[in-house]
């Protein structure tokens, strides 16, 4: 009775302990679009506690950043500012 026993123990042997772990990647709570080659998409703040956040919107045209149109983007359906100097853009 020569019986060859395993000594490790049942959780050792389970599969997610050999596994690989995961590279840790930041959460994203926001879908985006895909961009056109060489561009990436940005979410811009538009407004903060209720109020309306001007100076950022402004700073951001200004220093490049283009808003973008659902309407570019007619296969998909995104959250879109309804009224206002920004109607029709995602957000």
């Amino acid at each position: 009775m020569n019986k060859t026993t395993n000594k490790s123990s049942r959780a050792g042997q389970t599969r997610e302990k050999t596994k690989r772990k995961k590279v840790w990647t930041p959460p994203s709570y926001l879908d985006t679009p895909n961009a056109p080659t060489g561009f990436r998409h940005r979410w811009v703040r538009v407004e903060i506690l209720g109020y309306v956040d001007t100076k950022n919107i402004q700073g951001r045209l200004r220093s490049g950043y283009e808003l973008v149109r659902a309407d570019e983007f007619p296969g998909d359906d995104y959250a879109v500012i309804p009224d206002g100097k920004y109607a029709g853009v995602i957000g």
